[in-house]
């Protein structure tokens, strides 16, 4: 997967984000993993790893490390990183269709991005959070055909400008890449959501992997 997502990252302009699931004290040798991007670790449910797993990464050279939670907000809540842990950044996900999965519904929840970016903040001891991922479809797994409409771009749009405005977000994965809710598609001519991640935001926003 790395030999694959490394050159893919580069190609794109993007930093690589790596989860790491199931996150074990036997980290590998620095060298071995990229250094332009970021790593998560989780325990094999995809919340917080452990004190002593970050610990161990640390010692092994790793210096950009998150953790928290790969599912929303409220995991993020009930399994707390420790604030006195050596990670860099505190991470959780955001879906799209948790409440609601209208149009409307699902636009006028994005003014809680701003929101629950800033408590990531406080519950994480003032670090700077890293929102990953980010999806539209009802889960990691499930795609949405409005992910590739006007209505996708929108959504995205609104969403980056919340958590530009939320101050202490660092880092945002959107989507994947590639597959049926990947950003990139092979039609002939980009996409609104491809063309609103083409573009060079002139503000101050998080860079978008």
């Amino acid at each position: 997967t790395l030999a694959w997502a490394t050159p893919e990252a580069g190609a794109l302009g993007c930093e690589l984000e790596l989860a790491i699931l199931d996150a074990t004290t036997a980290a590998p040798t620095r060298a071995d993993i990229p250094s332009r991007g970021a790593i998560s670790l989780f325990d094999a449910a995809g919340n917080r790893a452990s004190s002593a797993v970050i610990a161990a990464w640390r010692a092994a050279g790793f210096e950009a490390i998150g953790t928290g939670t790969r599912n929303h907000f409220a995991e993020l809540n009930r399994a707390r990183p420790g604030v006195n842990d050596t990670h860099h950044f505190t991470t959780f996900g955001i879906d799209a269709q948790v409440h609601a999965f209208d149009d409307t519904s699902m636009l006028e929840t994005i003014s809680q991005h701003a929101v629950v970016a800033r408590q990531a903040a406080e519950l994480g001891g003032g670090r700077p959070v890293a929102i990953a991922p980010i999806v539209l479809g009802p889960g990691r797994t499930a795609a949405d055909a409005r992910l590739h409409t006007e209505f996708g771009a929108r959504w995205a749009l609104e969403s980056i400008v919340q958590l530009a405005n939320a101050r202490c977000v660092e880092r945002v994965t959107y989507f994947q890449l590639h597959g049926p809710d990947g950003i990139l598609r092979d039609t002939g001519s980009p996409t609104p959501l491809e063309h609103l991640f083409a573009t060079r935001f002139e503000h101050s926003v998080p860079s978008v992997s």
